[in-house]
C-alpha cells in the first residue's frame, strides 16, 4: 500500500490537499517546491504515499542534507518531514511502516542516520519511539507578550552580507551540524516561501528573521551558542517588539533554555529524533541546528 513516488508532479496536487487538511495552512505550490524539489547538499527529496481506492490516505517525505559528525566526518543524512495520515486512516499502523520505508531508502541512499523533529503533543512521538528512535529534547521559546513598546528599529543587512556572516561561519566541530555551500545556505535560510529579513543586532551579530503570522521566528544568528545566543535572542526580541510582535527562538542547549525561560520566555517542549538506518545504536553526540535548518 505504501509506495515511493516516482512522478512527483502526478501526486503534488493531491499530496498538498491532504497535507493542508491535516496541517491547516501548511502551504501551497511554492512551499512544496521549496521543501521537496530544492536540493541542499544531498539528493532531491523522496516522497512516500499510501493509497486506498485511488485516494491518498497518508504520506511522508525524506529530505537529504550534508552533515559533519565528530569521529565520522562529512556524510549525508535523511530527515523525515511533512508526515501526515488522514483521520479516517489512523490506527492502521501506516506511520510505523512509513518510518521503515523511509529508513530503508535512506540506507540505500548512503545515509547512516535518519532524523525527525516533532513537538509535544504530536501523534508521531509514540511511533518514532517504538521504531527505536533516540529522543533529544529541544525547545521553542517565545518572548514575553504583549511586547513592550520599543522605539528601536532594526538595521537591515544586505543579503550578500548576511550570507558572508552566516553561511561560512565556523561551528564547533565537537557538535554534529549541517554543512552548506553559501548558495545552499541562502536557499535554506533566506530564499524561503515566506518573508525573511536580515537585521544587524545592537551587539553586532547578524540575525535572519522570518515574519510568520503574528510573530517572528529567529531562523539563524551569527552569534555562537550559550550566552552569546541568549544575548542575540534578547536583542532580536527587542527589535521584534518595535513592530508589536513576539519572537520565537529554537535551541538544543539546556543552558539557553533555562536562561530564556528564566527571563519569562514561554517554553514549548519538542524533540529531535535520531534513528540509525541499520536499526543499530545511535551516536548520542550533541547536535547543533539553527531554527531555519529544521524541515
Amino acid at each position: 500500500m505504501i509506495r515511493l513516488v516516482e512522478d512527483v508532479d502526478a501526486v503534488e496536487r493531491r499530496y498538498l490537499e491532504a497535507l493542508n487538511l491535516c496541517f491547516p495552512g501548511w502551504g501551497g505550490a511554492e512551499m512544496f517546491d521549496w521543501c521537496f524539489r530544492r536540493r541542499a547538499g544531498g539528493p532531491s527529496a523522496d516522497l512516500f504515499v499510501a493509497e486506498e481506492d485511488a485516494r491518498l490516505i497518508a504520506g511522508t517525505a525524506t529530505t537529504y542534507r550534508r552533515a559533519f559528525r565528530p569521529g565520522r566526518g562529512e556524510e549525508t543524512i535523511g530527515c523525515m518531514t511533512a508526515t501526515w495520515t488522514l483521520r479516517a486512516a489512523r490506527g492502521r499502523g501506516l506511520f510505523p511502516r512509513m518510518i521503515e520505508e523511509s529508513r530503508l531508502l535512506a540506507d540505500r541512499r548512503g545515509c547512516a542516520l535518519l532524523i525527525a523533529f516533532a513537538g509535544a503533543g504530536k501523534a508521531s512521538r509514540p511511533g518514532l519511539l517504538a521504531a527505536g528512535a533516540e529522543a533529544v529534547e529541544d525547545a521553542f521559546l517565545t518572548s514575553p507578550g504583549p511586547p513592550a513598546p520599543s522605539a528601536v528599529a532594526p538595521e537591515p543587512v544586505r543579503v550578500d552580507e548576511a550570507v558572508a556572516n552566516l553561511a561560512t561561519r565556523a561551528v564547533d566541530d565537537a557538535l554534529n551540524h549541517l554543512l552548506y555551500s553559501p548558495d545552499e545556505w541562502r536557499g535554506q535560510i533566506i530564499d524561503r516561501p515566506v518573508p525573511v529579513e536580515s537585521w544587524r543586532l545592537p551587539g553586532g551579530a547578524v540575525a535572519v528573521v522570518e515574519r510568520c503570522g503574528a510573530s517572528d521566528r529567529l531562523l539563524d544568528v551569527s552569534a555562537g551558542g550559550g550566552k552569546a545566543f541568549v544575548a542575540a535572542a534578547l536583542e532580536a526580541a527587542t527589535l521584534s517588539a518595535s513592530f508589536g510582535r513576539r519572537l520565537s527562538a529554537y535551541t538544543l542547549e539546556p543552558r539557553v533554555i533555562e536562561a530564556l525561560a528564566g527571563r519569562g520566555w514561554e517554553r514549548s517542549r519538542s524533540w529531535l529524533y535520531l534513528m540509525s538506518t541499520d536499526a543499530g545504536p545511535v551516536d548520542r553526540d550533541p547536535w547543533w541546528f539553527a531554527n531555519g535548518d529544521r524541515m
